[in-house]
């Protein structure tokens, strides 16, 4: 009875084994796809489900810190540096009719550095940038026998033997942004961010007129236009992965800043009292936009525990009514309305990251 027992019990408990491990395996396979869905899906804090998009950050084994150093050479370009005008001799009605000369200036380097990580809470990063960039520039004129020469930017009625001008600008700027770097599709990739932005623009101009007919007297100015604010800044990054560790990038961004204005400058003339002392203090809303056009080389460096990349673009930064000076447009009596123009840095920026 006992063997025969057995011959009936053995094929239901080997049912019962091959059922116990079917389980277990359907139980691993299911824990194995609620991973893999786990990664690819999300479910927002409102509850909506769909896919996650795949972080485009490097992927290395490190500790999500990077740190970037970019080299600047720019040149700045700005609305309002008219210091003088030749008029032909013969010209006897007003107004004359004559060439503006203006000042340009030259293309100077400069640096940015930035230190950033990228968040283990899906994939966001912090970035803190600082930007040094200084120029300067002269430029002078002289009338000769067949023109006259007249000021722009002081206030004097006589015509000119000749006429100096000399401009400094200093250039500093601090931006935070947050980002996530992601990819939207297998070659494109985006970067949404948005932040603060503080920053310092520092102008000085000097002139010195002197007299046609007096070569002793001596008609100088100096003055400052020193600028600071601080206000929100956006704006979107995108890399198209065109070929294996190449890609073509682009950058748009913008700030609305707070910022205040102090100006002064003064006018003096040989052996004169000061003609007059201009000093006004101001706070005003002023934007700026920026965008890059470039190329970016990246790969993973010892076993991917680096990450290296190497950008070179053409940047360029538009700052709205930096030109805060006093405008000079009669002989004898300086009009206080501000020039009111622009400033614009443009050039070419090279960049290396690298993450660890």
């Amino acid at each position: 009875m006992s063997k025969d027992l057995f011959r009936n019990l053995m094929p239901i408990a080997l049912f019962a084994m091959g059922s116990l491990s079917a389980d277990e395996d359907l139980n691993s396979r299911v824990t194995i796809l609620e991973s893999q869905m786990s990664e690819v899906s999300m479910k927002s804090p409102f509850g909506n489900f769909g896919a996650k998009t795949a972080s485009a950050s490097p992927l290395i084994h490190g500790h999500d810190v990077f740190v970037s150093a970019d080299f600047l050479y720019w040149n700045l370009q700005e609305g309002g540096t008219d210091y003088a005008y030749s008029s032909p001799n013969s010209a006897t009605i007003f107004p004359l009719k004559g060439k503006r000369k203006h000042l340009e200036f030259d293309w100077d380097p400069g640096f940015r550095v930035g230190i950033g990580g990228v968040f283990a809470h899906d994939r966001w990063d912090a970035l803190l940038n600082f930007t040094w960039f200084q120029t300067s520039n002269s430029d002078s004129a002289e009338a000769d026998d067949d023109d006259r020469l007249f000021s722009l930017l002081a206030s004097y009625p006589s015509g000119l033997k000749n006429a100096k001008l000399s401009w400094k600008v200093h250039f500093y700027a601090l931006d935070f942004e947050l980002g996530r770097n992601y990819f939207v599709s297998r070659y494109l990739s985006l970067r949404p961010f948005f932040g603060l932005k503080a920053a310092v623009i520092d102008q000085h101009r000097h002139t010195r007129y002197t007299d046609r007919m007096l070569s002793d007297v001596h008609i100088r100015t100096r003055g400052k236009c020193d600028f600071w604010g601080i206000g929100p800044w956006t704006g979107i990054n995108g890399n198209w992965h065109f070929w294996r560790n190449f890609s073509f990038f682009g950058r748009v961004a913008g700030a609305i800043m707070w910022g205040d204005f102090d100006v002064h400058e003064k006018q003096t003339v040989t052996n004169q009292p000061v003609w007059f002392d201009y000093d006004i203090d101001k706070d005003r809303i002023v934007p700026m936009v920026q965008f890059q056009l470039g190329f970016c080389w990246e790969t993973n460096l010892s076993h991917d525990r680096y990450h290296l990349a190497f950008n070179l673009s053409y940047e360029n930064q538009y700052w709205w009514q930096q030109n805060q000076f006093p405008y000079y447009p009669g002989p004898t009596v300086p009009k206080l309305n501000p020039i009111n123009e622009d400033i614009s840095l443009q050039g070419l920026t090279f960049d290396v990251r690298v993450d660890f």
